[in-house]
């Protein structure tokens, strides 16, 4: 038997009872094992929204599964530079008009 617990969105530990069986019978339960999964790398930043105007830009995107451990921040790549955002939205200002930004 694997019971699972689960803390916002990540899977904190695992407990587990094992028995082995044979011909002769069941052996008895061992002792409560338990493993705390690791935290991994956020999951990629989806629905990102644009408000343009004239010549700046409002970001907004859905925070992604932060998966174990707080979202520290974001990067934004304006052109070739990377901005950092400390939450799920951005302003992006002195943009050149009908100029293309990846």
């Amino acid at each position: 038997m694997l019971l699972f617990s689960a803390f916002g969105d990540f899977l904190l530990m695992t407990m587990g009872f094992f028995q082995a069986i044979n011909g002769a019978g069941n052996s008895d339960w061992s002792p409560v094992t338990t493993h705390q999964m690791p935290a991994t790398s956020p999951n990629a930043v989806t629905n990102v929204d644009s408000t343009p105007s004239s010549n700046e830009v409002s970001l907004k995107w859905a925070i992604p599964n932060s998966n174990g451990s707080p979202i520290l921040h974001y990067n934004v790549m304006v052109g070739e530079t990377v901005l950092v955002a400390p939450t799920n939205s951005f302003f992006v200002e002195n943009l050149s008009p009908d100029t293309h930004y990846k």
